[in-house]
């Protein structure tokens, strides 16, 4: 259990270009779009949640897009935790979309996005720049919940997370270009974890997870990663703090693209396969383990539209299916999902978001329609510019 919270609390929005076949904008657009789509995905309703789970566990460490091809693998990081949690649907969203919600952020003043709900702040963004780091923060309407992550040159350099009202802290830190710490603190329980990130010639080759006893870091285990030689996931070990092997995961590629990875793990092994078009495009995507057997099924009859179709064997009386279209600027126009109920003959829209945008290409409203066609909510998104302190 702590090695599994260790993990999730690693997972705090470190986020960067990870698909290269999907997602090609910077890391900071991809954490805004997933920050702003899991509340989507949550009717507004979630509270500034430490994890978000998307595409894979990402963690960029001291390297660019370009230098790393290990990191852009979509699944480098998948695991139990991904597989086990309640938003696993989600993440497939995420990966799908590929155009930035946000684009423009100025780097001549700080820019703020409050988040209203029938004059109800639902959360709000920050954008600002110190010197030549750009600072990305959310914070819920009491400003008691904030999370805070730090990019220079495309790299994440350090995160930052706070709940006041529940005495609950992390914070990370890439120091130099070869490890990276990042500690968790329960104040009230005085529970602490720590876990530190060891790079080599820009790939991660090794994680260490400790835990406070006594007042001392302790080794709970530690994961070992190896590449091929196109520096590709390869193999991943976890031991435990004896050095005895507890599971690992290897990596199949077929033509330089992932096609199978297997995880051995004794309480809840995984595999989750890929196929792909002739064009070498993503077409499914299968996930078997204990909890979760499910296939995604991408399909892109327009360049303007995509289907994602989700056959969850754990769910057999109903099937889900997500569509995407966009607008002439090639931006998210509207998200509907679908159920397919076995007992009706049609299927059912089960909720439509609608996004809009002002005349600078950033997001300014969510409209979201319930399965009868009514507005739930009418999300509108309040921008203002202040001059830097």
């Amino acid at each position: 259990m702590t090695r599994r919270i260790s993990i999730m609390i690693l997972a705090v929005l470190i986020l960067s270009d990870i698909s290269a076949q999907v997602n090609k904008f910077k890391p900071v657009n991809r954490a805004v779009n997933n920050t702003i789509m899991h509340q989507v995905l949550n009717d507004f309703n979630r509270s500034i949640p430490i994890v978000f789970f998307v595409p894979g566990f990402f963690f960029l460490g001291s390297i660019t897009y370009q230098a790393n091809p290990q990191f852009n693998e979509t699944s480098f990081y998948d695991n139990e935790e991904l597989v086990n949690s309640s938003d696993y649907y989600q993440k497939e969203i995420f990966e799908a979309l590929n155009s930035a919600l946000m684009p423009y952020i100025p780097v001549d003043s700080v820019m703020h996005a409050r988040f209203i709900d029938k004059n109800k702040l639902v959360f709000e963004l920050s954008f600002k720049w110190i010197e030549d780091t750009m600072v990305f923060t959310q914070t819920n309407p009491e400003k008691n919940k904030i999370k805070t992550v730090s990019y220079h040159e495309n790299k994440v350099i350090s995160t930052d997370y706070k709940d006041l009202t529940n005495n609950k802290f992390l914070y990370g830190r890439l120091y130099g270009d070869t490890i990276r710490i990042t500690e968790w603190w329960e104040k009230n329980s005085g529970k602490k974890l720590k876990t530190e990130m060891r790079y080599k010639n820009g790939l991660l080759y090794e994680t260490t997870y400790y835990e406070n006893s006594s007042g001392n870091y302790k080794l709970k285990s530690t994961d070992r990663y190896f590449q091929n030689d196109e520096n590709k996931p390869a193999l991943r070990i976890s031991m435990n703090r004896k050095g005895k092997i507890t599971d690992s995961t290897n990596y199949f590629y077929h033509d330089g693209k992932l096609m199978l990875y297997r995880n051995s793990n004794k309480s809840n092994s995984f595999n989750i396969s890929y196929s792909y078009s002739a064009l070498g495009d993503l077409q499914s995507k299968t996930v078997q383990s204990l909890k979760r057997n499910y296939t995604i099924n991408y399909n892109s009859p327009k360049p303007d539209y995509m289907e994602i179709d989700i056959d969850d064997k754990n769910y057999s009386s109903i099937k889900k299916s997500y569509n995407i279209k966009l607008d002439i600027n090639r931006k998210l126009a509207e998200l509907e999902g679908i159920e397919f109920p076995i007992y009706r003959q049609a299927p059912e829209t089960s909720k439509r978001w609608v996004f809009g945008y002002n005349n600078l290409g950033n997001l300014n409203s969510v409209k979201v329609f319930n399965s009868k066609g009514t507005i739930e909510k009418n999300i509108e998104i309040e921008y203002s510019y202040f001059r830097p302190e």
